[in-house]
């Protein structure tokens, strides 16, 4: 899922440099972070049992309007 993520954000969205920080701390379209509460885990090499499920909220830079035109859907 993280890699069709960052192959949208490239080639729909047009954010050619879009990628994880998890490869590239210094990406200038940042779109997989790793949540808080995982860098201590990853820190310690603790990688088992950390999938989250459920709804999470979509926050993205303001200099970045694409993303939003994508998905907005006024009700």
């Amino acid at each position: 899922m993280q890699m069709a993520t960052i192959e949208f954000a490239r080639n729909v969205a047009g954010l050619k440099m879009a990628n994880t920080t998890e490869v590239d701390d210094d990406t200038p379209h940042p779109v997989i972070h790793i949540m808080p509460d995982q860098e201590k885990k990853l820190l310690n090499r603790e990688y088992g049992a950390t999938m989250r499920l459920g709804g999470w909220g979509l926050r993205y830079p303001a200099r970045h309007p694409k993303p939003k035109q994508l998905i907005w859907r006024p009700d």
